[in-house]
């Protein structure tokens, strides 16, 4: 991919091609996310609040589901069926907020897999037509982010700023992105592929290594106070 070397912004499958490590990282970028959304007017008032536990996510939203449908009974084998034959998704995030304001539903992706968070958002809608539930993409959480990721990085004598970007596309769509920028910028942008491999494959080191050693706790949005991660995974409903 053709980089800027001066700043530009990449998606965890750029960083990382081992999937286990990806995978950790979109967990630790999403877990920052759903934290600001505890935040935000959008979950405030929620009665229950569902977040994708990252395993058993059809049998945990269909649990979920069934104790939040507005009194509907949810045929829960049915449910199940949608689920093991794909016809269903399991969002990031759903509210209940019961009968004096919307419930909301939204799939967290990062930017360079829009197309498959779309696809997420439009199962779950189809989950919602299906068992007449009132659960719809949101539009409350509308965020326009932008967090240091962690500390500077030095690469070939250069200083690196790395910030994560979210923000809201269409309805109940949460976007993402890694964005890195140096302090002392070039006065050409040339372009260096070794260079751009290299940078891409330190980058991923580093960060890894500040999430497994929990250097990324504690993030705050610019201008703001309070750490932004949700509740470890491992306690996650």
């Amino acid at each position: 991919m053709g980089l800027n070397p001066n700043g530009d912004c990449v998606s965890p499958k750029d960083l990382w091609s081992n999937p286990a490590e990806q995978q950790q990282m979109e967990r630790e970028i999403e877990r920052i996310i759903v934290g600001h959304f505890r935040t935000q007017p959008a979950a405030a008032g929620a009665i229950d609040i569902f977040i994708d536990p990252g395993t058993n996510g059809p049998a945990t939203v269909t649990d979920w589901l069934s104790r939040n449908s507005f009194g509907r009974v949810i045929n829960k084998k049915q449910m199940l069926d949608g689920y093991q034959a794909g016809k269903y998704a399991v969002p990031d995030i759903i509210t209940n907020r019961g009968a004096f304001a919307k419930s909301e539903f939204y799939e967290i992706k990062a930017k360079s897999a829009e197309n498959d968070g779309v696809a997420q958002i439009a199962r779950f809608t189809q989950l919602t037509a299906d068992f007449k539930l009132l659960f719809f993409p949101g539009t409350d959480y509308d965020p326009n982010m932008s967090v240091p990721f962690g500390a500077p990085i030095v690469f070939a004598g250069d200083t690196y700023d790395i910030q994560l970007k979210w923000f809201r596309h269409g309805l109940g769509l949460i976007l993402y992105e890694l964005c890195y920028k140096r302090r002392q910028k070039q006065k050409q942008e040339i372009r260096v592929p070794f260079l751009e491999t290299a940078f891409l494959l330190f980058l991923g080191i580093i960060l890894l290594i500040m999430t497994r050693g929990k250097g990324l706790r504690g993030l705050t949005p610019q201008g703001a106070g309070g750490g932004l991660f949700g509740p470890p995974s491992d306690t996650e409903a």
